[in-house]
């Protein structure tokens, strides 16, 4: 019976997290509503962290800096929000942290990290299903939060999040989590697990993201490079050319296609992007934001300019963010952190080691063009399980 009370209270949130309920529920219903919510999830995370205070697990290895880095970057920010006259909000700040703090205590153990695998493979797939439909009905959320009608049909599909990037990292996730985590032993089965990973790979095609396309690419290849055999490496070389033939003709292909004109300025941006034809990559007016906020860095290195200053200068980069927010202190802890999941992600076994790589190369791609990746809980609970799941899975040998 506790273990399923600790479950609820450590596995809600995270379902609340990633399906935007508190979003949701204050759209729908009211906004006092979803913070009550908001407040209940963090409620529960500290019950269930108090039931498995007495349990006792070994804590993560890789994973130890977080909380470090967590009270430095709080510590810095606090100093310069008050040095700079800077309003914020802590409490809503520290949600991320209650989230960490809760699923570093209880992912200590196997049998939660499994059933999160399970938790999160299963949300990703309804909020790609979601995201595929509101398509289909011409649904909106940021337009409908806004009060927008749409009379025409969606150029970029922004799934239950308001955001299209932000939906494409979740397709690559529901891809990656699908393809590892669900392994069928009927053909109907099989068959499932063709459909939600042909769910997850249409839904990042439609959030039309630049990034999303590159990640989503990336993370297939690595997931699919330990089937390499003899013939197959002998045959790559071939495949490749042919894919980036495709990739780089991707405009022509889809000309027939019938795209919208902002359709077709992702397709050609993603296409100038594999010719490495730089100048002629968009980045949504995001250079621009990104000069702004450095001109701001530049003036604060060490101290920065207060909590969520990055956020409101619209910087769209989660490294950015930090330094604009905390100064470099914080930025270089973060990166240190970084490094560390990365080193040991190199002593992962060789069967483990790509789907480990693809969650973390995923993460740090698109931190270059997310400010909110580690400021959504159920975002921040996944880089918490991927340190688990990397000291589970180092061979004993490696450690020595």
């Amino acid at each position: 019976m506790k273990k399923k009370i600790i479950d609820i209270c450590l596995l809600f949130p995270v379902t609340a997290s990633a399906l935007n309920f508190q979003g949701w529920v204050s759209m729908f219903l009211s906004p006092t509503i979803g913070q009550i919510l908001s407040y209940g999830n963090i409620l529960l995370i500290m019950i269930g962290t108090v039931f498995l205070l007495k349990k006792r697990a070994p804590h993560t290895e890789t994973g130890n800096l977080w909380l470090p880095y967590f009270l430095v970057f709080y510590l810095m920010v606090s100093v310069a929000s008050v040095i700079n006259g800077y309003k914020y909000a802590i409490l809503s700040s520290i949600v991320p942290l209650i989230f960490c703090i809760g699923h570093l205590s209880y992912l200590r153990f196997r049998e939660n990290i499994v059933k999160l695998e399970i938790l999160l493979t299963i949300v990703f797939t309804i909020a790609n299903s979601l995201l595929i439909y509101f398509v289909i009905i011409n649904f909106d959320y940021d337009f409908y939060q806004k009060g927008i009608q749409l009379s025409y049909g969606l150029d970029r599909a922004q799934g239950i999040y308001g955001d299209a990037n932000n939906a494409a990292f979740v397709g690559v996730l529901g891809y990656i989590f699908v393809s590892k985590c669900f392994n069928p032993k009927t053909k109907i089965q099989f068959l499932l697990k063709i459909a939600f990973l042909l769910i997850s790979a249409y839904a990042t095609f439609l959030t039309y993201s630049t990034t999303g396309f590159v990640v989503f690419i990336m993370s297939f290849a690595l997931l699919n490079f330990k089937y390499l055999n003899k013939i197959r490496l002998l045959l790559l070389p071939f495949l490749l050319a042919g894919f980036y033939l495709v990739m780089i003709n991707l405009s022509s292909l889809l000309d027939g296609v019938d795209l919208n004109p902002r359709q077709k300025e992702k397709i050609l941006n993603f296409e100038n992007l594999m010719k490495l034809d730089f100048d002629n990559v968009s980045t949504s007016g995001r250079d621009e934001f990104v000069e702004q906020l450095m001109e701001y860095i530049y003036e604060s290195p060490l101290l920065g300019n207060g909590l969520d200053f990055g956020a409101h200068h619209h910087g769209h980069n989660t490294y950015l963010s930090i330094f604009s927010d905390a100064g470099i202190f914080p930025l270089l802890l973060f990166l240190f952190l970084l490094f560390k999941y990365f080193k040991n992600i190199m002593l992962v076994t060789y069967e483990q080691r790509f789907f480990a790589l693809s969650i973390f190369l995923g993460f740090c791609l698109f931190m270059l063009s997310l400010q909110t990746i580690i400021n959504q809980p159920y975002l921040l609970v996944i880089f918490v399980y991927l340190a688990y799941f990397i000291d589970s899975n180092i061979p004993k040998s490696s450690l020595s």
